[in-house]
């Protein structure tokens, strides 16, 4: 005997409807708090891994699923920590961000040089910034 693709729905399946559409909604605000794991946001719920894929047959699901860019939420969350940190004073979160976000005011490890023509050696150790100035005046009168 043939299954029917197109199934009618049962008074209890009317009934159950509202309550799967709650736990799809639980779901998403689960898997945006987990970053978009699947297993973990399913074993919060005590949802089946099978469940999840069956709920993403539905195009509104998954509509809202796919609209989560969960790489973004992850470097949100990890930015609003090290801003936590930089307010209670953590000396290494400060020392982070200043370096990443406050190059243009100097705060940088190396500096970056770009240079025309072809270089002749390799730099093994790091310039001084005296002989950084020498390097420099070196390449602009080659020029």
């Amino acid at each position: 005997m043939e299954q029917s693709d197109n199934k009618k729905e049962t008074p209890l399946d009317s009934k159950k409807k509202p309550i799967i559409e709650a736990r799809k909604k639980a779901l998403i605000k689960v898997m945006e708090k987990t970053f978009g794991n699947i297993s973990q946001s399913c074993n919060e719920l005590h949802i089946g891994r099978l469940t999840y894929y069956r709920w993403l047959e539905d195009p509104d699901f998954k509509a809202e699923i796919d609209s989560i860019d969960f790489e973004e939420t992850k470097i949100d969350y990890v930015e609003s920590k090290l801003l936590k940190n930089i307010s209670k004073e953590k000396e290494a979160s400060i020392i982070f961000f200043m370096k990443t976000k406050g190059k243009k005011r100097g705060y940088q490890e190396h500096m970056d040089v770009s240079i025309k023509g072809r270089l002749q050696s390799l730099i093994s150790e790091p310039l001084t910034p005296e002989e950084m100035i020498a390097f420099n005046k070196a390449l602009e009168s080659d020029v």
